[in-house]
């Protein structure tokens, strides 16, 4: 793995593929730990599975602090390493929904916004089952503003202003099971819906220093709940509400 050329390839379009990062058995353990949950939570659809409520699924914490995933991440942002928010993007057959353009960076309370994500292929991803869209370069851009939307036929709840985004230059990713895709915070990026036969998986995991104040407390008056330290140490002076690996 050339660490240089995944760095260089992200800062020249705004995110990169690695290819073959994780074994397939370890992608079908963590396939049934999510459907196990997703059974156990009738109300929530399968686009709905967040780190909110996976804080005691074994494969789930092991997977966020996979060293193979973690030793790329620490090129991004460095040794003091932890876990910020995961979600399971899932999109059943037929009927998997969209996620519109966004910028990652726009939706997270964090001073300053050094955030890694990566997004991690559960299954095969192409454009007929709901993969990945991306508009390389789009990450010089400012961050946009979000405004709220009521659409159901949407994963998101907060959208940027689709009419600006310029997707002329937009590509697909076509991605396998295992594979890595590292995507920058001002990232122009969407996705289809799945008009598919088949399962469409993946999980973004959502990295940051431990140098990064999380300001949720400030907007809502309460502590973040979901913030993982996963290898180093936090950084002295940052009083965000970490969680210890093996709490």
């Amino acid at each position: 793995m050339d660490l240089n050329k995944i760095i260089s390839d992200y800062e020249k379009n705004g995110f990169v593929i690695v290819k073959n990062v994780i074994e397939n058995e370890e992608i079908e353990r963590l396939r049934k730990e999510y459907f196990h949950v997703l059974n156990n939570n009738p109300d929530l659809r399968e686009d709905e599975i967040s780190s909110h409520i996976l804080q005691s699924c074994s494969e789930w914490r092991y997977f966020i602090g996979h060293s193979d995933i973690l030793n790329i991440v620490e090129a991004f942002i460095g040794s003091n390493i932890a876990h910020f928010y995961s979600r399971f993007f899932v999109k059943k057959p037929k009927i998997g929904r969209e996620v519109p353009w966004h910028q990652d960076g726009a939706y997270y309370p964090l001073r300053p916004l050094e955030l890694c994500t990566v997004w991690v292929g559960m299954s095969k991803s192409h454009r007929g089952n709901g993969g990945l869209r991306v508009i390389p370069g789009s990450h010089r851009q400012q961050l946009s503003k979000l405004k709220d939307v009521n659409d159901e036929s949407c994963v998101l709840k907060r959208v940027m202003d689709q009419n600006k985004v310029n997707d002329i230059d937009s590509i697909d990713l076509n991605t396998d099971i295992g594979d890595l895709v590292i995507i920058h915070p001002h990232l122009e990026h969407a996705s289809y819906r799945n008009n598919s036969d088949e399962w469409r998986m993946s999980i973004a995991i959502r990295y940051i220093n431990t140098s990064t104040q999380i300001t949720w407390k400030e907007l809502y008056g309460k502590d973040w709940d979901c913030c993982y330290l996963l290898r180093g140490d936090v950084v002295k002076g940052i009083d965000n509400q970490y969680i210890l690996e093996g709490a």
